[in-house]
């Protein structure tokens, strides 16, 4: 996880995803997405299926793009389960970090414990089975 924060105070969080044997890239840790959302110029690079269109939500945005199924990926070292997400447009980030799409609560809802150490800068995921 790298933290990156801006002169306003705003910051972000990045974790690597990974699909397949490519990346890891770069997805901002959006707990208000209610859908991850991957850059359409990545889906191309990657040479994923796109299916119909979708809409989803983040805190003071909405956004509509194709959907995509991704069947092998992973934040870092966790495997994470075959999922549709959505290939829009991301918001372009004036300063900072370049990123390749949004990390939403419906991958983070899979987990029964997401925590952010800042300090450390560790993100844990684990489920409580």
């Amino acid at each position: 996880m790298q933290l990156f924060s801006d002169p306003t105070g705003s910051t972000l969080l990045l974790v690597p995803v990974s699909f397949g044997d490519a990346g890891p890239f770069q997805f901002v840790l959006d707990t208000g997405a209610s859908r991850t959302v991957i850059d359409p110029g990545l889906v191309e690079e990657l040479g994923l299926p796109t299916g119909s269109q979708a809409r989803g939500r983040g805190v003071v945005t909405e956004f509509e793009g194709a959907l995509v199924d991704v069947e092998t990926w992973r934040i870092g070292d966790i495997e994470l389960e075959p999922r549709t997400i959505v290939a829009a447009e991301l918001p372009a980030a004036p300063q900072g970090p370049q990123f390749r799409g949004l990390l939403g609560s419906d991958i983070l809802a899979g987990f029964g414990v997401v925590e952010i150490d800042y300090d450390r800068k560790i993100l844990t995921l684990r489920t409580d089975d």
